[in-house]
């Protein structure tokens, strides 16, 4: 028995680093066994050649080294700073060792405890920002925004608020951020839980951010919880559901609450005719807001007609009250004319970001206006807005324009020209070929080749339906090198891109980060893998109904070792041009390889293919969605929540 203990026990001087002279005592710190683990990390990770150091494979080995490293600074520190003077009082308080040392003596003798460690001048709390660090791994995002999708996330983050009160307080302020929730009982429990007493002060004052789906019933429970979200800055109906003038009486109700909400972003969706003149009255007295995106119902459009040539419902008043708006979004709004643009273009002074989508009396001219009245303005989405450009084709020059979308408008060489010689910093350009009724269009390669001309910081381009010779491509990637998104999907359109061109623009793709290819059937196998080649870079890539086998999932880890995100097979977009062997050559045992050999890959969108014995592990399983990675709403939504927290405003 005591030949078994003494083998259990810790003797100093069996090693080779410590001197002789260590005690006993000073050997059961756990401060001293702490740095010495650690100096033995450090010294054998250092003594490696600096080639091997550098090796992808011992990425996470060497950040262990520098966490190890700026553990013994730490300990250093610690070390120099001098104990208190004793005070009988903190002595009786002195938190002895949280474990029992035993000695090298004979078992018999009774166990030895060392004496309490000195107080020292530092915190016993690990500092704020070292926490939102830790958060910021955890959620995935350097602003720490929870992605509600991904339970898991959740989950650590509400372990994490169980380890003790301090971190129960910065974690709580991540977790309770942003609340979106599920019509019903969850937000019903959200909102039983935020009246009580007990859990005011935690979840209403960490609260910035609410998504909810907009049925009645939660409208009113919201209404009825305004006074506990003092910090509200965000509220989102992500649609109305109601269809009546009584059924209505919720979100009246909630547009009549503009005194109990400081808000500084709504976003609105689908809203019904009937509150229609609620929500003008509710903007009127929202004289903070900044980032305001609304749209009515599809169905309803008609109705709105009768609101275009009355004067009670001028968005003027809107627009003087709201001069503080930094991003604006229409969609289907029955705006009067072009006077209304110009009115919040002159009212608005710093105006990011515009948006007008399927306007009916809207002309191409507000575009103009926008450019030339908004000295700020650094993104503009048109959509849809189908009547010509009637003025002179003059745009002043914009330094801080980024980001333009046109997608279904009328556009011309000469308008996309003057776009390349007066943006001088513009990074994202999409333009999306006319699908609108009665429509015309005149954009040839001729406005490209003026693209590439003045454009030399592009980063994003999104050419969709369009029959442009391969050289103008290859012509204005050549002058842009710092390109890493390209879109060249074909959505509804008779427009086919073949392997030759696809080759021949390749040779430009080595920086590429995002590769869109939705709907262009008529490509090979072989010739997307050839392309694929210069791709090391790539983390998206949209093959949606584009016919592939296991071949190509087979390749694809050895050709885009950075992948993580990748949409294949059919999806209920696909025309009959398309064909219909698009992805059914893909197997569940391609899929698994390919999760498998992809450590990165945390999104898949298998549309259309049986995928029931795949292990998904990590992979999130996403529907089919035509442009998922490059669409110009993903593009719009992006850069608005840049321009927006960039005002101090939380969005997701």
């Amino acid at each position: 028995m005591s030949e078994s203990n003494e083998d259990l026990s810790f003797n100093a001087d069996t090693d080779e680093e410590f001197d002789e002279k260590t005690t006993t005592t000073e050997l059961s710190s756990p401060t001293i066994f702490l740095k010495t683990i650690l100096s033995k990390f450090t010294a054998a990770f250092s003594n490696l050649p600096s080639s091997y150091q550098n090796l992808p494979e011992l990425s996470g080995i060497k950040d262990a080294y520098h966490a190890a490293r700026t553990g013994l600074d730490f300990l250093d520190i610690l070390q120099d700073i001098d104990p208190p003077p004793t005070d009988p009082i903190l002595d009786e308080i002195a938190v002895s060792p949280p474990f029992e040392f035993y000695p090298t003596t004979p078992t018999s003798s009774p166990l030895v405890t060392p004496p309490p460690l000195p107080l020292r001048k530092y915190s016993p709390t690990i500092p704020p920002e070292i926490i939102s660090r830790i958060l910021s791994f955890v959620c995935g995002d350097s602003e720490c925004i929870v992605p509600f999708s991904n339970r898991t996330v959740l989950k650590t983050l509400y372990s994490c608020t169980l380890i003790n009160k301090h971190w129960n307080l910065h974690t709580s302020s991540v977790l309770w951020k942003r609340i979106d929730l599920d019509p019903g009982v969850q937000f019903g429990k959200f909102i039983l839980c935020l009246t009580a007493a007990k859990t005011r002060p935690l979840k209403g004052n960490f609260t910035k951010s609410i998504t909810i789906s907009g049925t009645d019933t939660d409208i009113a429970l919201l209404s009825l919880a305004s006074r506990n979200l003092p910090n509200l800055q965000s509220l989102e109906f992500r649609r109305v559901l109601s269809t009546s003038t009584e059924d209505s009486t919720s979100l009246k109700s909630i547009f009549k609450l503009s005194h109990k909400f400081n808000l500084k972003s709504l976003q609105v969706y689908s809203i019904p005719a009937v509150c229609f003149e609620d929500l003008l009255h509710f903007l009127k007295s929202c004289k903070d807001l900044i980032n305001l995106d609304i749209s009515f119902r599809v169905e309803e459009y008609n109705t709105f007609s009768i609101y275009w040539d009355s004067e009670e419902y001028n968005f003027s008043e809107i627009f003087g009250a709201s001069s503080e708006l930094k991003a604006v979004s229409f969609w289907m709004i029955p705006l009067f004319d072009d006077s209304v643009v110009l009115t919040l273009s002159n009212s608005c002074k710093y105006l990011k970001a515009v948006r007008i989508d399927d306007c009916a009396r809207i002309t191409m001219n507000s575009f103009l206006t926008v450019w030339n009245n908004c000295r700020h303005i650094e993104i503009v989405m048109f959509r849809r807005i189908k009547y010509e450009i009637s003025d002179s084709i003059l745009l002043e020059t914009r330094e801080s324009m980024k980001t333009i979308i046109f997608d279904s408008c009328w556009y011309s060489d000469a308008l996309i020209g003057e776009i390349g010689k007066s943006a001088p910093n513009l990074s994202t350009l999409y333009i999306e070929s006319v699908t609108v009724p009665n429509a015309s269009e005149s954009l040839t390669e001729c406005g490209i080749r003026l693209l590439s001309k003045h454009q030399r910081r592009l980063k994003y381009i999104s050419f969709v339906g369009f029959s442009f010779p391969a050289k103008c491509i290859v012509e204005l990637l050549a002058v842009n090198p710092n390109v890493v998104g390209l879109n060249l999907a074909k959505l509804g359109h008779k427009v086919f891109l073949t392997d030759a061109q696809l080759l021949e623009m390749s040779v430009h793709f080595k920086k590429l980060e995002a590769l869109e290819l939705y709907m262009q059937s008529r490509l090979t196998e072989d010739a997307i893998k050839a392309a694929l080649v210069n791709c090391k870079m790539l983390k998206s890539l949209g093959l949606n109904n584009i016919p592939i086998t296991d071949n190509l999932l087979h390749a694809i880890p050895q050709l885009c070792p950075n992948l993580e995100r990748i949409d294949i097979g059919m999806d209920e977009d696909l025309d009959e041009s398309a064909g219909s062997t698009a992805g059914e050559g893909c197997t569940a045992k391609g899929f698994q390889f390919l999760i498998d050999s992809c450590p990165r890959v945390h999104t898949i969108s298998p549309a259309g293919i049986d995928t029931s014995t795949v292990q998904w592990k990590h992979v999130f399983v996403d529907e089919p969605v035509g442009q998922a990675g490059f669409s110009e709403f993903t593009v719009w939504r992006s850069e608005v929540r840049n321009v927006v927290r960039g005002s101090g405003v939380f969005l997701v």
